[in-house]
């Protein structure tokens, strides 16, 4: 069966860029400067899996109690034969197939929203910088928003990015998660800000990082800016857009 691009005919003559190759650094510092902040890792993961109700099921028994979607929009990567994130296809790392219109990088809203929240982008296109220290074992931290070592060398990211392809780094799921050194800024690495909720404010589906995980900063009509990031454990063999 032959996949569709929901973005195969669409005027992208406009479209907005997300930002690649910013360090953790210069990521926590815009996102100050824009009156927010770095999500945890839990705000991040917890803003990607969408309303936890909607997500694992409403029902009686099994149902209800089932686990979470394998990605923040269900179990199945291509729904009706269309994708949902920017990822590899083809061949890693000689062919990229682009089928679902984008070889590199797609700019903001390319795709549609990726959960019951309206996170774009949370999987694939780029990796997130998170606040977090990074470490390889989270069962040690409390299980409620737990906020991992309080020191560290390097910074935890999430989401996966364009250069995934599920032999080489399937971690295009909300529950992955690598690292990379706090100064490093390569061409599938970016970052989301986030922004606490006013106390007095209603509480939403996602708390306080519903504004929070999708790659970028926040705007005025409450939809997320997003940036771009990478995933150091493999290295990127397409840094500066070459393989």
């Amino acid at each position: 069966m032959k996949l569709e691009s929901l973005t195969t005919n669409r005027v992208l003559k406009y479209a907005v860029k997300i930002k690649i190759q910013v360090s953790w650094n210069d990521a926590k510092a815009y996102c100050r400067w824009r009156g927010g902040r770095l999500p945890s890792e839990a705000e991040w993961e917890r803003a990607a899996q969408g309303d936890p109700v909607e997500a694992a099921g409403e029902g009686e028994g099994e149902e209800r109690g089932r686990a979470m979607p394998r990605y923040p929009w269900g179990d199945d990567l291509t729904p009706e034969g269309q994708h949902r994130a920017n990822i590899w296809q083809g061949t890693f790392p000689t062919l990229n197939l682009a089928e679902d219109g984008f070889p590199y990088t797609s700019p903001v809203d390319a795709f549609p929203p990726q959960n019951s929240l309206g996170l774009r982008d949370a999987v694939g296109n780029a990796w997130e910088w998170v606040e977090d220290w990074w470490t390889p074992d989270r069962s040690k931290y409390k299980q409620n928003n737990p906020r991992g070592p309080k020191r560290g060398t390097e910074k935890t990211k999430k989401g996966g990015s364009f250069l995934c392809h599920h032999t080489y780094c399937y971690r295009y799921r909300p529950a992955a998660r690598t690292k990379s050194d706090i100064d490093s800024g390569t061409s599938n690495q970016g970052f989301r800000c986030a922004a606490d909720v006013p106390k007095t404010a209603p509480r939403s589906g996602g708390g306080a990082a519903a504004a929070a995980a999708g790659g970028g900063a926040t705007n005025n009509d409450g939809k997320a800016e997003r940036s771009g990031d990478d995933d150091d454990d493999h290295g990127d063999p397409r840094k500066n857009g070459k393989l």
